[in-house]
């Protein structure tokens, strides 16, 4: 992979004095470790090994969760007829009608229209709606009822379109576990919401246990006087399928995605053991096959089928890597030191309070509140794009202004200005690397086949992946913490980073052969 774009990263040769002393205190305070010190990359690797074995661990936050959705079969090229994507998050709700064609993604715009590209992410953006809260609805099943006549309504003209769907894809931006009801996949998989949060919280009483894929059918029916089938899936696992047109699948011989943006997931297909009966849940039960770790192989009669895993990255705790700057307790690699959104913000804030001192970071801050961005701290964005200036140069200098506007710096503090958000940056980057590490020792993703003289491929999508050199910075990181298991990967990423729009799309085309499993 081209390497080019990690220079503007940590580089101990390019430090002056005082940004060197800062280097050194950071190491201390364990928001940089040196990967070329022998010591410090074998204590990095045993991190990697505790991550990968608390991804086994019952007992942790849920690292892993089966997705019910095996491994595509089938080679023919994607086409499909539209499909209902559903995407349900906290505070957002997006609806559109997409289909496939030839691997190209097609929405149907208000009209009647068909739009793809640039139009299709503009078509996703006027596709939004409100998420129902607990300030404005009466309860869980009310707040389905509302989603779905939302739907409807902005579908608009085309509800006859809508009528001619085969499936309705719906992601679930709250906990569920998976279950199979069906041998068929779409509208076969169905999950029962385990715990509602953020505005919807209080909803948990009314839909815990409860068949999302059913309640949703139900109000379709109430709303329109007919339904579809409705598939649940998870976000990660649909934009994964982004990257499994037949081609890309006969080419690697793993294919995993990396989301890493306001949050982080990591998806996997791995090897299950499914009994004889088969994969469908009983009445009042929920089957979840063998997951065949350590070597475990199946029993006798048993058959071996590899199904996605959503890996719940962000609530791996953090212990080698921690720092007194890592404030929060829950969901601690995502909101103290890998994704956007909060992590970069309350890093800088850390940091940039403790190592500018108190007064110049107020400045700092009542100054930005005044620039163009008019917010009360800089985030993803501004900490990116200063890490990637060279220290004094015009172009450096011009983003300060821009950004701090009519505060005066001296030399010394701009360049520790410019080195914490470099740290900041590189720290995401540690941190992906060892979530990436611990994946390769557990089932060895990243190594390619020797065997078949195959690579694995990794997709990347989110914001953070944007940064100018953050891939590469990753993948170095990743070598040297995999050591002797030589690295046979590469990264891919969908144009625009947003492989979520298109995903559900491409789950529906490659999943639309009923076979059994």
């Amino acid at each position: 992979m081209n390497k080019d774009g990690i220079g503007i990263f940590i580089s101990r040769e390019r430090l002056s004095a005082s940004t060197e002393a800062l280097w050194r205190e950071l190491q201390r305070e364990r928001i940089l470790f040196d990967s070329e010190d022998p010591a410090t990359l074998q204590v990095l690797r045993r991190d990697a090994e505790r991550i990968a074995a608390s991804m086994d661990s019952s007992s942790e936050e849920p690292p892993m969760l089966w997705s019910g959705v095996p491994w595509p079969r089938g080679e023919k090229p994607l086409r499909s007829d539209y499909c209902l994507s559903i995407s349900v998050g906290g505070s957002k709700t997006v609806a559109l009608l997409l289909r496939i064609d030839d691997g190209d993604v097609i929405g149907l715009g208000p009209g009647g229209e068909e739009v793809r590209g640039d139009e299709l992410e503009s078509l996703a953006r006027n596709s939004t709606t409100a998420t129902p809260t607990t300030s404005d609805t009466a309860d869980g099943f009310a707040m389905i009822e509302k989603i779905v006549r939302g739907v409807c309504d902005r579908l608009g003209d085309n509800l006859r379109e809508l009528e001619d769907c085969a499936n309705i894809v719906l992601s679930w931006g709250f906990a569920a576990a998976s279950e199979r009801t069906h041998e068929d996949l779409l509208g076969g998989l169905t999950a029962r919401t385990t715990l509602m949060t953020k505005k919807q919280a209080a909803f948990t009483a009314d839909l815990q246990g409860r068949d999302l894929c059913a309640l949703f059918a139900e109000a379709f029916e109430k709303v329109l006087g007919w339904s579809r089938p409705v598939t649940v899936a998870n976000d990660g696992i649909m934009a994964l399928h982004y990257f499994l047109d037949p081609r890309s699948r006969r080419k690697h011989s793993q294919i995993g995605l990396f989301i890493n943006g306001t949050g982080c997931n990591f998806a996997l297909a791995e090897p299950y053991a499914v009994r004889p009966g088969g994969i469908v849940s009983s009445e009042g039960e929920r089957y979840e096959p063998q997951h065949l770790v350590g070597g475990l192989r199946p029993a006798p009669g048993d058959r071996l089928v590899n199904y996605f895993i959503n890996y719940e990255i962000g609530s791996i705790k953090l212990e080698t890597t921690k720092s007194r700057f890592d404030t929060s307790e829950s969901y601690q690699i995502q909101t103290n030191a890998l994704s956007g959104g909060n992590a970069f913000r309350q890093q800088f804030q850390g940091l940039g309070s403790e190592y500018l001192g108190a007064d110049l970071f107020q400045r700092l801050l009542e100054a930005y509140r005044c620039g163009p961005g008019g917010g009360d701290c800089p985030d993803v964005p501004q900490i990116s794009a200063l890490a990637g200036f060279e220290v004094g140069s015009s172009e450096a200098l011009a983003r300060l202004a821009l950004f701090f506007p009519e505060v005066e710096f001296a030399a010394e503090d701009a360049e520790k200005l410019f080195f914490i958000c470099r740290a900041i940056v590189d720290r995401s980057a540690l941190h992906a690397a060892l979530l990436l590490s611990a994946v390769s020792f557990r089932v060895g993703f990243g190594l390619g086949s020797e065997e078949e003289g195959l690579q694995d491929l990794l997709g990347i999508e989110g914001s953070i992946w944007s940064i100018e050199g953050y891939p590469e910075r990753v993948l170095s990181y990743w070598e040297a913490l995999c050591g002797e298991r030589e690295l046979n990967v590469k990264m891919a990423c969908e144009p625009g980073f947003n492989a979520s729009l298109h995903g559900p799309a491409f789950f529906a085309a490659i999943h639309v052969r009923r076979d059994s499993f």
